[in-house]
C-alpha cells in the first residue's frame, strides 16, 4: 500500500523562555531545540523529538510573581538601529511546559507482517521563530523513508528539503538496475548534490535580470520581482543539515545518509546478556571530526588551513557539510555580484576566503542489515541538540527501557545499565558532547518514564 508523503509540520511560532519545574538547570540558559527521528527495524519503530533543558526553580502557581519575572537583553532583529532589545520574560508553569512538550508529537503504527517498521514517533519543540528544524516521512516503492533536517541561518532550506528530498531520492532509487549498496549510495549522493546545486545556483542567473533592464539598485525593480529574488537569496544562503534513513524490507537493508552533524544511533537487543547494545551509524560531519578536518585541509592550500579549521568549526560554521550555505560555496565574484544585486550591499566574505567551495552537501552513507538477529531493534535519528545532552548509550537505554515497559523515575546510573556500547567500525568518530561531562552531571540526576510517545520521552529530568 502506498502511504502519502507526510511532513510533520512544526508550528512557525517561537517561545522566548520556558522552564520546567523540578527538571531544570543552568540559570538563564535558553532551551535548545533538536529534531529527533527514530525508526525501529524488524520489531521496531521510529521517532523525531526535541529536548528542552534549562535551569531555575519554577513556581507552581499560575499567577506571575515578582520573582518569576526578569528582564533580559536579547539580540535585536534590527541591529543597525538597536543592537539589543530589552524584554521582560516570565517563567512558565508546569502545565504550560507540558503543553509545549506535547503540542507537536505524532505517532504512526504499522502492525502488519509486511511492514519492516512497526511504529514511528515524532516530536519537536521550536527554539526560534520561525522554527528552523523540520522532518518528513514517506512510504514509496516498498521502502520507508525517514528524514530530519536541522536548519541554521533561517528555516527556508530545511522546509524545502522536508517537502522535496524524499521524493527526489525515491525517484532515483526506483531504478531497477541499482542492485548493490554501492549503487544505492551513489544514487543518493547524486540526488543530494543535485538538490543542493539547484538551491545554491538559483540566484546566479537573477543578476542578469538587473543588467537586462539597466537598473543599479534592487529597489528599482518591481516589488514582485524583488520578492522573488530575495526568496532565492534566502533559500541559497540559509542552510540545513540532513539525516535520512531508508528501510528496504525486500533487501533487508537499512541505508543511512548524513549531511552535517545530525546522528543516527541503532539499538539492538542482546538476549544473551540481557542488555541493549548501542551502535553509532553515522559520524558527525564537522571540523571537530579529525577525518573531516583532514579532508577539508587537503582540498585547499596549506596557508588556509589555520583559518579553515579552527575550534572545531569550518570558517566559523558549525558543520563542514550542509545544504545551502551559499556564502561558503560561491566564488568571490558571484558573492559580490549576487549580494549587491539582490540585497543592495556587498556581503563580506569570511576571513581568508580564497578557494571556495568550503562546504558540501555530499553525504556520508552506511548500510546495515535491517533485521537484527534478536528480532528487536530500533534506530534514533536526531539532530545535535539531543546528543548535546545525552550519550549514545543513554539514548539507547531510554528508548530500550521505554520499549521494555519501564515506568517511573530511576537514577541515571540504573538507566544506563540497560544499555552498553556495541561493536563499531574502526575509525568511528565519537563526538564529545558539550553537556555530558561527568563532572557536570550530579548523581542525583534521574530519568522519568511516563510518556506514551517515545520522542516526547526524550526529555532529561533532574
Amino acid at each position: 500500500m502506498m502511504l502519502p508523503h507526510q511532513r510533520f509540520r512544526i508550528p512557525r511560532r517561537g517561545i522566548d523562555w520556558a522552564l520546567r519545574p523540578a527538571y531544570l538547570r543552568r540559570t538563564f540558559k535558553p532551551y535548545s531545540s533538536a529534531s529527533l527521528a527514530v525508526a525501529l527495524a524488524a520489531a521496531g519503530f521510529g521517532t523525531t523529538a526535541t529536548l528542552l533543558y534549562f535551569a531555575t526553580p519554577v513556581r507552581q502557581n499560575d499567577a506571575p510573581r515578582p520573582d518569576t519575572q526578569f528582564t533580559a537583553f536579547l539580540p535585536s532583529s534590527f541591529p543597525a538601529f538597536d543592537p539589543f532589545a530589552k524584554k521582560t520574560l516570565s517563567i512558565i508553569t508546569h502545565e504550560q511546559a507540558e503543553s509545549f512538550l506535547h503540542a507537536n508529537q505524532r505517532s504512526l503504527n504499522w502492525r502488519t507482517p509486511a511492514s519492516a517498521v512497526l511504529r514511528h514517533d515524532f516530536n519537536s519543540v521550536a527554539s526560534n521563530c520561525p522554527c528552523e528544524d523540520d522532518a518528513s516521512y514517506a512510504y514509496v516503492g516498498g521502502r520507508h523513508y525517514f528524514t530530519v533536517f536541522d536548519g541554521h541561518g533561517g528555516w527556508e532550506v530545511s522546509r524545502y528539503l522536508a517537502e522535496n528530498l524524499i521524493g527526489r531520492v525515491a525517484a532515483e532509487l526506483s531504478d531497477p538496475s541499482l542492485k548493490t549498496d554501492a549503487d544505492v549510495h551513489t544514487a543518493i549522493k547524486r540526488v543530494f548534490l543535485q538538490v543542493d546545486d539547484e538551491l545554491v545556483s538559483a540566484p546566479i542567473p537573477l543578476v542578469k535580470e538587473y543588467e537586462a533592464v539597466g537598473v543599479k539598485e534592487p529597489y528599482d525593480l518591481p516589488i514582485a520581482t524583488r520578492f522573488r529574488h530575495r526568496r532565492a537569496w534566502e533559500m541559497a544562503t540559509s542552510g540545513s543539515c540532513a539525516l535520512m534513513a531508508i528501510c528496504d524490507a525486500a533487501r533487508d537493508r537499512l541505508h543511512v545518509a548524513v549531511t552535517g552533524d545530525s546522528r543516527a544511533v541503532m539499538g539492538v537487543w542482546d538476549p544473551e546478556h540481557g542488555v541493549w547494545r548501542a551502535r553509532q551509524l553515522s559520524d558527525d560531519l564537522t571540523s571537530a571530526n579529525p577525518k573531516e578536518a583532514k579532508r577539508l585541509q587537503a582540498l585547499h592550500p596549506p596557508e588556509e588551513a589555520e583559518d579553515l579549521v579552527r575550534n572545531g568549526r569550518t570558517l566559523g560554521l558549525g558543520v563542514s557539510r550542509a545544504f545551502g550555505d551559499a556564502r561558503f560555496k560561491w566564488s568571490l565574484e558571484d558573492l559580490k555580484n549576487i549580494s549587491t544585486s539582490i540585497i543592495g550591499r556587498v556581503t563580506k566574505p569570511y576571513p581568508n576566503y580564497k578557494t571556495p567551495p568550503y562546504v558540501t552537501a555530499e553525504p556520508e552513507l552506511v548500510s546495515v542489515p535491517l533485521s537484527p538477529p534478536s528480532g528487536r531493534g530500533f534506530v534514533v535519528l536526531a539532530s545535535d541538540g539531543v546528543y548535546d545532552r545525552l550519550t549514545n548509550i543513554e539514548v539507547v537505554a531510554l528508548v530500550g527501557g521505554w520499549l521494555d515497559g519501564v515506568q517511573g523515575t530511576h537514577s541515571r546510573e540504573d538507566v544506563r545499565k540497560l544499555a552498553t556500547l556495541g561493536d563499531h567500525p574502526e575509525g568511528t568518530y565519537f563526538a564529545k558532547s558539550y553537556y555530558i561531562d561527568e563532572a557536570e552531571r550530579p548523581p542525583t540526576w534521574k530519568f522519568t518514564f511516563e510518556d506514551a510517545n517515545a520522542a516526547t520521552h526524550f526529555e532529561e529530568r533532574m
